[in-house]
């Protein structure tokens, strides 16, 4: 398991420097279908669950932040309606609870600028 720790922690840094975000979450996806499969046809169960935290962890806990602050990261997503790779995002993120902490971080930001711009708008009426 550690051949695949090592394996994804260098797709990781590679997706994460040359890839858009919504390019690196598909990447991601297509990665956890790849072993989850993987692991249907070659492994014990006890063994998928350990191997699968391990890709997750490698792939988005390890680069969440990044990714979500990437210019075409969370904010740009909701700002341009993009609801196919926000669909992704949550998909990829939902695998470990704590990841969306970052998606919430980054709509509380969007949700204040959002208001701060209607109350100065009212305040020019």
């Amino acid at each position: 398991m550690s051949a695949s720790k090592e394996e994804y922690n260098k797709k990781a840094q590679k997706w994460i420097s040359s890839c858009s975000a919504p390019e690196y979450l598909g990447l991601a996806d297509k990665a956890f279908s790849h072993e989850e499969d993987y692991c249907q046809n070659m492994l014990q169960p006890e063994t998928k669950n350990k191997l699968m935290k391990r890709v997750e962890n490698e792939l988005i806990s390890s680069h969440n932040k990044a990714i979500v602050d990437k210019p075409t990261g969370c904010k740009h997503m909701i700002t341009e309606g993009k609801l196919d790779e926000l669909k992704l995002l949550y998909k990829c993120f939902c695998r470990e609870e704590t990841n969306l902490g970052q998606i919430i971080f980054c709509l509380k930001d969007y949700i204040e600028e959002q208001g701060k711009k209607v109350v100065e708008d009212k305040q020019l009426c």
